[in-house]
């Protein structure tokens, strides 16, 4: 590996580590981090000898700290109560999707984990997957033919959503075996195709207002890296022969070509990719590199395009500064379709490292860049 692409990468897992593993909530943002340390973990070629030796006790850290606490069920948006950096322990489950997913890094701990671990583990992720999946199948707040909006603060269907509910329920089926589970996943893939995509282009819009038929007129760069990272951790998770799958493969290959398109010269995606007077971005980047680099994985994608993601990573490399913090992320998130996003302030923000960590380990497993040790 380049010496520098490697020092690069130390400087972003030193500053990950500097952050206190149970200081790292429960909430959308949060698990982005945990889920990109855990992949980092699992895909280390030498974890003993490297400089990272505390990332595993610093997940468990995380794990223990949150899921030994009891289940909290609210009746309002916690969204002030769970910031990063903000010590409010516990899972917190009311209609809002994202304090949903942090089921997802504890599930990829769990499988990733050798077998006197993972039996550990078990007792209390049973309790988590069965109250998680049952909340989820009966008290989400659903819109039209069954989509499940955002909740919380807007019961719009939003591109965000599917993330935590078609790639939670994913992997609580590979746990749990549930058949009713994958259905819901494959299902809410299939809506939210219906009512976000553009079927011209196959790529996604951020929002739509269900009942009004309204939906935002601009794609958006972040908001098409969760769907592409959600439709992509559903085909990995999934079996390839269940009913709907074969409609999501099509849609996931469609985006994929539609982005390609509107990909920048560099490597990079703008905030709103078909606006030239748009920023380019590093959040929707990393996202939509990542998920077609799990394609590439998955067989779905031909490996010429392999260089296209590597082109996009190292230019992603540069936005890094010399305190690992991956910059040119846009602040706020806000609405893809708002015109204003292409003035938006760029910066950090802490889930870019999660995405770009699962990026990394993404390029690692299919050998287009080196082991670093």
């Amino acid at each position: 590996m380049n010496t520098n692409n490697y020092n690069t990468l130390n400087r972003v897992i030193n500053r990950l580590q500097s952050i206190e593993a149970s200081a790292l909530n429960t909430g959308w943002e949060d698990i982005i981090v945990m889920e990109g340390a855990v992949h980092r973990e699992t895909t280390r070629d030498n974890p003993d000898t490297c400089t990272e030796q505390s990332l595993k006790s610093w997940i468990s850290l995380w794990m223990t700290t949150h899921l030994n606490e009891p289940i909290r069920f609210e009746q309002k948006y916690l969204g002030s109560y769970l910031l990063t950096g903000n010590k409010h322990t516990g899972v917190y489950l009311y209609d809002y999707c994202g304090h949903w997913g942090y089921i997802i890094p504890a599930l990829l701990t769990y499988f990733h984990a050798p077998k006197p671990t993972s039996d550990s583990l078990k007792p209390i992720l049973d309790t988590h997957v069965q109250t998680l999946s049952n909340h989820i199948m009966e008290k989400a707040v659903r819109r039209g033919n069954g989509i499940i909006v955002h909740g919380g603060f807007s019961y719009s269907a939003w591109v965000d959503t599917l993330y935590y509910t078609a790639y939670p329920l994913a992997l609580m089926y590979k746990y749990s075996g549930d058949k009713t589970l994958a259905d819901e996943s494959i299902r809410q893939c299939l809506l939210h195709a219906q009512y976000l995509r553009d079927p011209s282009t196959g790529v996604f819009f951020h929002d739509a207002e269900i009942p009004q038929g309204k939906r935002t007129a601009n794609y958006w760069a972040r908001g098409n890296g969760w769907i592409i990272q959600s439709l992509a951790e559903v085909l990995t998770h999934l079996p390839n022969d269940m009913d709907g799958m074969d409609e999501v493969r099509k849609i996931y290959l469609q985006l994929v070509e539609g982005l390609l398109r509107l990909r920048h010269s560099t490597g990079l995606w703008r905030i709103i990719p078909e606006d030239e007077r748009s920023h380019l971005e590093t959040s929707g980047s990393l996202m939509i590199a990542g998920g077609i680099a799990r394609g590439i994985r998955l067989g779905l994608l031909e490996d010429y395009l392999t260089p296209n993601v590597l082109a996009s990573y190292h230019e992603l490399l540069t936005w890094i500064d010399n305190d690992g913090r991956i910059m040119g992320s846009e602040q706020p998130a806000g609405r893809g379709g708002w015109e204003q996003h292409k003035l938006v302030p760029l910066g950090e923000s802490t889930y870019t490292t999660g995405f770009f960590l699962k990026l990394h380990s993404e390029l690692l497993k299919l050998n287009a860049i080196p082991m670093e040790m």
